[in-house]
C-alpha cells in the first residue's frame, strides 16, 4: 500500500520481499532506488506541478467546478 509508513521503511520492505522471494511491484520510483524490482506509478513531481497550476487558476478566480478533470500526463516506470 502506498502510504507514508511503507515509503519511510522502503529499504526494509524491499529487502524483505527479496529475502523471501516475493514478486513485488512498488508504487513509487524511490523503492527501486533502494533495491526494489519494479516501480509502476504516476510521476509524483509531475502531479505536484499540475496541482500547482490548478491552484494558480483558482487563486486567479477560476471556479473549481469549471476546471477540467485531468489524468496523469506522465508515468514513470523504474526497473
Amino acid at each position: 500500500m502506498p502510504d507514508l509508513f511503507t515509503l519511510t521503511h522502503r529499504a526494509e520492505v524491499t529487502s524483505l520481499a527479496a529475502r523471501y522471494c516475493l514478486p513485488a511491484i512498488y508504487p513509487f520510483l524511490e523503492y527501486t532506488e533502494v533495491g526494489g524490482l519494479l516501480s509502476d506509478g504516476n510521476d509524483i513531481i509531475d502531479s505536484y506541478r499540475r496541482a500547482a497550476s490548478y491552484v494558480d487558476r483558482i487563486l486567479k478566480g477560476a471556479k473549481p467546478s469549471k476546471l477540467p478533470v485531468a489524468t496523469h500526463a506522465r508515468f514513470c516506470c523504474g526497473a
